[in-house]
């Protein structure tokens, strides 16, 4: 009843022009990798309103905050990230001295910290912003593997159905030799295709979990 009258001749072809999708905060090349996950531009609407539906479906919109804050425009105090819970008001005001504020790349940070070890790599969804421009993917994981502890854990997210753009990134190894990422990186899809059914935003095609081999 719902979904004819929300997805009307107007709203459908809003939802697939690159104006909206630019407005929505979604760069050119990972409009594009979605709508190579789409199938074209064209399509990328009925992708759109396919992971909508999961989301008021699929997921339990009790405690879904992402879409919840969206649409009512606030939190409440039961559905609200974990770092907003009155509970939790203590633990990060003692541990508040431990955060710092960067303005900076993820590739300018690391190489002006060399001797900052860092064990944990959330990388989020910024790589597809960058699938255009392969020499950036490069000094990045230079820079993230110069930086990084012995045994690194990393996650990252995409518009893209796979991991082939990063994977493919060619990196000079501590010893000096070329090597592509995809023999660097062993994915643990067991874990991210168990976690990606669950993402409450559900507007990324493909979740990625990975060590060092």
């Amino acid at each position: 009843f719902v979904a004819p009258k929300l997805w009307n001749f107007f709203i459908r072809n809003i939802i697939k022009s690159e104006v909206y999708l630019s407005w929505t905060g979604i760069p050119l090349p990972q409009q594009k990798l979605l709508a190579g996950t789409a199938g074209s531009f064209e399509t990328i609407g009925q992708w759109i309103m396919e992971q909508l539906e999961i989301v008021c479906t699929k997921l339990p919109i009790h405690e879904n905050y992402f879409w919840r804050v969206y649409l009512n425009g606030r939190y409440t105090k039961d559905c609200c990230p974990d770092y907003l819970k009155m509970e939790n008001f203590q633990k990060l005001r003692k541990s508040v001295h431990k955060i710092t504020i960067n303005t900076q790349t993820i590739t300018e940070f690391l190489q002006s910290n060399p001797k900052t070890k860092i064990s944990t790599y959330i990388l989020l969804d910024h790589m597809d912003w960058m699938a255009e421009h392969p020499n950036l993917l490069t000094e990045e994981w230079e820079a993230i593997f110069a930086n990084a502890t012995k045994n690194p854990k990393f996650l990252w997210r995409s518009a893209a159905p796979d991991a082939d753009f990063v994977l493919d990134t060619k990196v000079k190894t501590k010893k000096g030799k070329e090597a592509a990422l995809r023999d660097l990186l062993d994915l643990d899809e067991d874990t991210a295709s168990r976690l990606h059914p669950l993402d409450r935003v559900h507007t990324y095609t493909s979740l990625h979990v990975a060590t060092v081999k």
